[in-house]
C-alpha cells in the first residue's frame, strides 16, 4: 500500500480563489465587527453545531466533523465531506460571497446532508454574528448555521502525535493512528491561523520489509517536510542532498507495535534534484537508501 497525498491541490484552490480580495479592508471590518466578543470571527476553527432550516432544526451525527474557518485575508474554506472554499468579504455584521470551489468527492448520507446545507449557506450575503464562543450565520430566508470554537485546530483527531508545534508562522502535526494490522502515519499542516490545511499520509504494515528508507516530502511553508519508515536496525538517519549541500539529521521516532521499522521526519529546505534519505546502524554502517527525491 503506498502514500496518499491531499494538501496541495485543495490548498492551491481554495487559497488561490481568496487571492483577489482586498486584504486591508477585510482585516480591519472582521476585527472590528468581532471586538468585544469573547472570539474574533477570523483565524478560528469553527465546528457546526447546528443546521437551521425554515421548518426545523437540527444537529450533525457526532462522527460528522464540520469545520469553518475564515483567513482574515480575503479566504474563506470548510470541511464537511469534501474540502471547499472561496473568496468572501467581511464587513460589520455581514459577509459578501463569491463562488465556491472545491473537491468532487461523492457524499451521501449524513455527511452529504451537512455538506449540502454548509454550501446552501455559504453563497452571497450572509449575516454574521458572535456571541461568547457561537458564530450566527444566518440568510435572509431563514436559512442558517449555527458554529462553536471546536475543542482543537488539528483535524485529525483520531491522531497520535509524534511531533507538533509552530513553525514559520504556521501549524503543523505528524504522527500514527493505527489500522488493520497496519500503521498510517500522517502530516498536518497549515500556513497561519485560518488558513486551509494540507494533508499527507502513508499507511505501512507493522511487521512487512524494509530493505531501505521509505520516504513521503510534504508541504510545510517554505519547507518540506520530509517522513517515512527505516529499518528497525537504524541508529541515525540523515536527508542527503547534491555533493557540496549540508545534510541534515531526521529524527527518529518510536511508534508503538511494528516489529520491522522506525518512523522518522524532518524538516528540510526544498528538496534537491538527486536528494535521498540515508539510514545508518549504530556502528555508522549504511542500512539503505532511499529512492532519490524529485526537486
Amino acid at each position: 500500500m503506498r502514500g496518499w497525498l491531499l494538501a496541495g491541490m485543495v490548498v492551491t484552490l481554495l487559497m488561490g480563489a481568496a487571492g483577489c480580495a482586498d486584504r486591508g479592508q477585510t482585516d480591519q471590518a472582521s476585527w472590528g465587527a468581532a471586538a468585544g466578543h469573547d472570539q474574533p470571527l477570523t483565524r478560528t476553527e469553527w465546528q457546526l453545531t447546528q443546521v437551521v432550516a425554515p421548518s426545523r432544526t437540527w444537529s450533525p451525527p457526532p462522527d460528522v466533523d464540520a469545520v469553518l474557518r475564515f483567513d482574515g485575508e480575503g479566504g474563506w474554506s470548510a470541511t464537511a465531506c469534501n474540502h471547499y472554499g472561496g473568496q468572501v468579504r467581511i464587513d460589520a455584521g455581514l459577509l459578501r460571497l463569491g463562488q465556491v470551489l472545491g473537491t468532487q468527492m461523492k457524499c451521501s448520507g449524513p455527511r452529504g446532508d451537512v455538506e449540502a446545507a454548509f454550501v446552501d449557506v455559504m453563497e452571497g450575503e450572509v449575516r454574521w454574528a458572535i456571541g461568547g464562543e457561537e458564530l450566527r450565520l444566518d440568510k435572509p430566508d431563514g436559512r442558517g448555521l449555527r458554529l462553536r470554537v471546536r475543542d482543537t485546530i488539528y483535524p485529525m483527531r483520531d491522531l497520535r502525535p509524534l511531533l507538533q508545534g509552530r513553525r514559520h508562522g504556521g501549524d503543523y502535526r505528524f504522527g500514527w493512528r493505527p489500522g488493520d494490522g497496519s500503521v498510517l502515519l500522517d502530516w498536518e499542516w497549515r500556513d497561519a491561523p485560518g488558513k486551509p490545511w494540507g494533508f499527507a499520509g502513508m499507511n505501512r504494515e507493522r511487521t512487512g520489509p524494509v530493505p531501505r528508507p521509505d520516504v513521503l516530502t510534504a508541504g510545510a511553508g517554505h519547507e518540506q517536510f520530509v517522513f517515512g519508515i527505516v529499518p528497525r536496525a537504524t541508529a541515525r538517519v540523515v536527508y542527503q542532498p547534491p555533493a557540496g549541500h549540508p545534510t541534515v539529521a531526521l529524527e527518529l521516532l518510536d511508534v508503538p507495535g511494528p516489529r520491522t521499522w522506525h518512523a522518522f521526519g524532518g524538516f528540510v529546505k526544498q528538496p534537491r534534484q538527486g536528494s535521498v534519505v540515508v539510514a545508518f546502524d549504530g556502528h555508522g554502517r549504511e542500512l539503505g537508501r532511499s529512492h532519490r527525491l524529485l526537486a
